[in-house]
């Protein structure tokens, strides 16, 4: 709205007495700031518009990935070789496949999934560990949950007494 057409919707309120006309001008010069303003901002939309649309660049088309050999899940035969040549044990293999039947994914995509590859770096990983730490020697063959008779230190002198005397 224009200041003219301001001041003639508010002439009636001056005329009565309810409005001064200090507070009109007022009214009249905010709604032109205001108008100045939204004038403003809608030519700065229009030219940043513009230079986001100069600044994009084309799209572009994704590259489809090169075709690899997709493990035939048919053939159980061609199935355990292919899971053999990506090197998985027997162990491995089972859960794999487990997996990819739970799942209703292709062996491509759980082996390719970061947290069932990680998974089984560490089943790995552990197991070397497991292989590689020594028996414990020296002792007499017990092992970590037998139970072993300890006589106590009474029944032990009682032994030890019985012994000498023979």
């Amino acid at each position: 709205m224009d200041g003219e057409k301001i001041k003639a919707t508010l002439q009636p309120l001056v005329d009565e007495g309810k409005l001064e006309s200090t507070v009109v001008e007022e009214i009249v010069q905010g709604n032109a700031k205001l108008f100045a303003r939204a004038k403003t901002a809608e030519e700065s939309e229009k030219l940043l518009k513009e230079e986001n649309a100069r600044l994009k660049p084309a799209p572009v088309q994704p590259v489809a990935p090169a075709p690899q050999a997709s493990l035939d899940v048919s053939d159980p035969v061609d199935e355990i070789l292919a899971l053999q040549s990506k090197g998985l044990n027997p162990d491995e293999m089972r859960y794999v496949r487990s997996l990819s039947k739970s799942t209703k994914r292709t062996l491509d995509e759980v082996l390719s999934d970061p947290i069932i590859s990680g998974g089984l770096e560490a089943a790995r990983t552990k197991k070397k560990a497991e292989a590689a730490t020594p028996s414990p020697t020296g002792s007499p063959g017990y092992k970590p949950g037998d139970k072993v008779n300890v006589p106590s230190f009474d029944e032990w002198q009682a032994q030890k007494k019985s012994n000498s005397a023979v």
